[in-house]
C-alpha cells in the first residue's frame, strides 16, 4: 500500500453507469455522472450545512493614557499614567475580510504550517498564497514548510516524545498514523475547538479515541485511474479502452508509436525512487482483479500475497512491464514534467495531482480506469495540532482559517480534492476538476454510507 496513507476502500460500479450502495443499501441506481455530479455534491453539503467556522479569538493589546488626580494633604497633583489593556475578541475567519493588524509579542507572532512534500507550481503558489492571507488578516508570521515522510512519521514523534515541536500545525492522509500518535499523547484533543458533530462520524472515527477527535478532515481524494492527454488521443483517433484487451491494444499502440519516435518515452511514467507512487496503480490493479475485497485483506492482513488473486496481479504487471509498455524508473515529479512536455502518454496518480501539472496542460487531460473496475481506493486529508505546538493559540487560529470557505474553494479548485466544507457546492467544481470530481464525490459517499444523501440523490 502507499507509504505513509492508511487508505479506506471505496467499492462502488460507476464505469458501467451503476453507483452499488454495499453496506448502505441494497439497492443499484442508474445514473449518468453529468447528471448526478451537481446532485451528489449538493447533497453532501446539505449534510454538512449549517455549520459555520468557529471565530477566531483574538488577543489584542491597546496602550493608552489616563490622567489620575491624587490629593495629598492640601496638595493636589495631577499625574498622566500609561496603562496597557488587554481585549479578547471573535472574529470570523474568512479569506475576503480585511481585517486590522493583530499585536502581539514577538514570541507568540511566528508559528509552523506543514504540508505534504507534493506541492509545485500551482498547488504551491497556493499554499503561500493561503498563509500569507493569514498573515495579513491576523498579524501572525505563519510559515509554510513541506516534510517529506520520513521527516514527518520519524522525526516529529522523536521531537514530541521529548515535549517539543518544530511545527505547530499539520496536514496529512494518514489517520492511522495520527490515531497512533494520538493515543501517544502527542496530539491536541480539537473535540472543544471545532463543531465536530458537523462531520459524519465515518470521517472522524480514525482519528478518534476515548478522550477526544484528534483531527479534523477537511478533504477527499482517490485514484481515478490513467492520466492522458486528450489532444493525443484525437490526433491518433483514439478512444478510452472498453475492456482489458482494449486497454493492452491501446497499450501495444502507444509502444509502436514510441519506437517509430513520436514519443521519447514508452507508455505508462514508471513512478518509482519514493515508492508510493508505483503502489497507486498497483492498488488499482489488485481492486480490477479481486475487488474492494481484496485490497483490505490484504491491508487488515486477512488475505495473504501468496493468494491466486495476488499472483494474478502481479503477473500482469509483470507482463506489462516485460512488453516494453513502462518507462525506465524515475522520479515521480520528473515523469510528470515529462507527461505535461507530451514525452509520456499515460501517468497513474491520485486525482490531488491536477494542480502540479501547467495550466495549460489540465485543460488537455482526461482519465480512464482499467475497463470494469468496480472500486477505487481512497483517503481523508486531515489537519490537526501537536500537544506540544510552541504557539498553539497561534495553530488553534490557523486551524480553524483552515476550515474556512475560501481553503475550501482551493482545496475543490487548485488541489483538485473534494472539499468537507457545507456551503460548497457544484459550481466550485472547474473542468477537469469537475469530472475528477463527479469521480471523489461518489467514492466519498460510498465511504461515509450516508444513505439519506443516496437516496435522495437517486430519487
Amino acid at each position: 500500500m502507499k507509504k505513509g496513507k492508511a487508505k479506506r476502500q471505496v467499492p462502488f460500479h460507476l464505469f458501467n453507469q451503476k453507483i452499488s450502495r454495499r453496506h448502505a443499501v441494497g439497492t443499484v441506481g442508474k445514473m449518468a455522472i453529468s447528471a448526478i455530479v451537481a446532485g451528489i455534491i449538493a447533497g453532501i453539503s446539505g449534510y454538512l450545512a449549517g455549520s459555520r467556522v468557529p471565530p477566531i479569538e483574538r488577543t489584542i493589546t491597546k496602550t493608552v493614557k489616563e490622567t489620575v488626580t491624587k490629593t495629598t494633604g492640601a496638595a493636589t497633583v495631577t499625574e498622566t499614567t500609561t496603562l496597557t489593556k488587554t481585549v479578547t475578541k471573535e472574529v470570523t475567519s474568512t479569506l475576503t475580510t480585511t481585517s486590522p493588524a493583530v499585536t502581539t509579542t514577538p514570541e507568540v507572532r511566528k508559528l509552523v504550517f506543514s504540508s505534504p512534500p507534493t506541492a509545485a507550481g500551482k498547488v504551491s503558489e497556493w499554499y503561500e498564497d493561503a498563509v500569507k492571507k493569514f498573515n495579513e488578516m491576523t498579524g501572525y508570521e505563519a510559515k509554510w514548510v513541506t516534510l517529506s515522510d520520513d521527516e514527518t512519521m520519524i522525526g516529529l514523534p522523536l521531537q514530541w516524545e521529548a515535549g517539543t515541536s518544530t511545527v505547530d500545525i499539520l496536514v496529512r492522509p494518514w489517520p492511522g498514523w495520527i490515531y497512533i500518535q494520538a493515543k501517544r499523547g502527542y496530539l491536541m484533543n480539537l473535540a472543544d475547538i471545532v463543531d465536530v458533530s458537523i462531520y459524519p462520524k465515518s470521517m472522524l472515527a480514525p482519528v478518534t479515541l476515548d478522550t477526544g477527535v484528534y483531527a479534523i478532515p477537511y478533504a477527499w481524494n482517490c485514484d481515478p485511474g490513467f492520466w492522458f492527454r486528450k489532444s493525443t488521443f484525437e490526433k491518433y483517433g483514439l478512444s478510452k479502452p472498453g475492456s482489458y484487451d482494449e486497454f493492452l491494444e491501446l497499450l501495444e499502440f502507444l509502444k509502436q508509436k514510441h519506437l517509430q519516435g513520436d514519443f521519447p518515452e514508452p507508455p505508462i511514467a514508471w513512478m518509482d525512487t519514493w515508492g508510493w507512487p508505483l503502489t497507486e496503480i498497483t492498488e488499482h490493479f489488485l481492486i480490477y482483479e479481486g475487488g474492494v475485497e481484496l485490497n483490505l485483506g490484504l491491508a487488515q492482513a486477512k488475505v495473504k500475497w501468496t493468494d491466486p488473486r495476488v499472483v494474478r496481479t502481479f503477473d500482469r504487471l509483470a507482463e506489462l512491464i516485460e512488453a516494453g509498455y513502462f518507462t525506465a524508473p524515475a522520479d515521480w515529479m520528473v515523469q510528470l514534467k515529462k507527461f505535461d512536455e507530451g514525452k509520456i502518454p499515460l501517468v497513474f496518480l491520485g486525482a490531488w495531482s491536477i494542480g502540479l501539472h501547467d495550466p495549460a496542460v489540465i485543460d488537455d487531460m482526461d482519465f480512464f480506469p482499467l475497463p470494469g473496475i468496480t472500486g477505487l481506493s481512497g483517503d481523508m486529508n486531515y489537519i490537526f495540532i501537536p500537544k506540544y505546538a510552541s504557539n498553539p493559540k497561534g495553530a488553534i487560529d490557523f486551524l480553524k482559517y483552515w476550515l474556512s470557505k475560501e481553503i475550501g474553494l482551493g482545496v475543490a479548485n487548485v488541489l483538485g480534492l473534494f472539499s468537507t466544507h457545507p456551503e460548497i457546492g457544484a459550481e466550485a467544481y472547474k473542468g477537469l476538476y469537475r469530472e475528477a470530481g463527479a469521480i471523489i464525490v461518489i467514492s466519498l459517499m460510498l465511504f461515509l454510507e450516508v444513505v439519506s444523501i443516496i437516496d435522495r440523490v437517486v430519487k
